[in-house]
């Protein structure tokens, strides 16, 4: 429940309501029912490059740009004629607006709805222009996406070595121990740069799969080839199995490699030596089709709730990005991710499940 405002009873609220109206930092308007600017402040004309008295009167789509017109007056008329019951506060959003020179520029807007003592309906609308931090961030995404580019070369270099030590028979087992560590920091930290800018597509919803039909027993054997290294290390044992009737899955088989490279290296990494972890792929009594990877182990429970959260980790030093990546690439699948746990049982299930669509073939 929101406190009200104690103003001592000296004051002229008017006043004291007039004087924050000019002094706020940020723009403020006031709009009636028929989207006409009632009141302005300094801030809100300086923002969009009028002056305020330019501004009374007038129309808010004044600073809408044509295209937007229509969605715009709408959310103003159906937030003004809002039930009364409802709380009359509209949710931070970004829009493209253009000043007074005919730029654009992008603001944050946030609104609330008021009613006079002769019951006409009047919208608060606060403003900030985001233009120069929305560009300043545009900046470091270019910045890291070049860094990115520039250190694959190199990160290469440093996987396709440690893959000729490995094969040589002649190593010794600490030898062998030293380059298995430096492959897989250079495959994790190739996995990283490859999939950072993907993933932030992913976290804002913008990311368009690159869908093809690829072949889920030659993905196991390739995972099966990939982590022998951390298998044999730990003496564990690594089972694929793949149910008949559905070899074929239509979705971007890099990410699907990277979403079971992390759950499958996290199942290894958490299940006692000597044990088994179990990969299965099958298709679900509602056709969908899923991937369960299974561990000896169970998940500790101060982390159980948050697992899925970026750079929670269940292990020392882990980058808490494994989980949370194929949250990430399950759902840009239109699929979901859950685990099953138990202290009792001392093992973790994980499930991926795909939507039905991915077994069609692309027409």
């Amino acid at each position: 429940m929101e406190r009200e405002i104690a103003i001592p009873e000296s004051w002229d609220t008017e006043e004291v309501l007039r004087a924050l109206f000019k002094s706020l930092p940020i723009g403020v308007c006031i709009t009636d029912e028929d989207g006409c600017f009632v009141h302005v402040n300094a801030a809100y004309g300086r923002i969009y490059g009028y002056e305020v008295d330019e501004l009374i009167g007038a129309s808010f789509l004044k600073v809408v740009p044509p295209a937007n017109r229509e969605i715009l007056q709408k959310l103003h008329d159906d937030f003004l004629l809002g039930d009364e019951n409802e709380q009359g506060v509209e949710l931070p959003a970004i829009w493209e607006v253009v000043r007074r020179d005919g730029s654009h520029i992008t603001i944050r807007a946030t609104a609330r709805r008021f009613a006079s003592r002769d019951g006409k309906r009047y919208k608060v609308t606060t403003v900030t222009d985001i233009s120069e931090q929305l560009r300043l961030e545009r900046l470091r995404e270019d910045a890291e996406r070049i860094v990115r580019h520039d250190l694959k070369s190199p990160i290469n270099g440093i996987v396709g070595g440690a893959q000729l030590l490995l094969a040589d028979p002649d190593l010794d087992a600490a030898q062998r121990e030293y380059a298995a560590m430096i492959l897989e920091s250079g495959q994790q930290m190739n996995l990283l740069i490859n999939s950072s800018m993907d993933f932030y597509s992913m976290e804002e919803g913008s990311y368009q799969l690159k869908q093809s039909p690829f072949e889920i027993d030659a993905l196991f054997k390739h995972l099966e080839k990939e982590l022998a290294w951390l298998s044999n290390r730990r003496q564990q044992r690594l089972e694929f199995s793949l149910a008949d009737g559905a070899p074929t899955l239509n979705g971007e088989r890099r990410l699907i490699h990277d979403m079971l490279t992390n759950l499958i290296k996290n199942a290894l990494e958490a299940a006692p030596e000597s044990t088994t972890v179990r990969v299965d792929y099958h298709i679900d009594r509602h056709g969908h089709p899923s991937f369960t990877i299974h561990n000896r182990g169970a998940v500790p429970a101060q982390v159980r709730e948050r697992l899925f959260d970026r750079y929670v980790s269940c292990k020392p030093g882990g980058t808490g990005l494994g989980t949370y990546s194929a949250g990430l690439i399950a759902r840009a699948h239109g699929g979901e991710i859950h685990f099953t746990t138990s202290d009792e049982d001392d093992c973790t299930t994980f499930t991926v499940t795909l939507p039905p669509a991915l077994l069609e073939a692309p027409g």
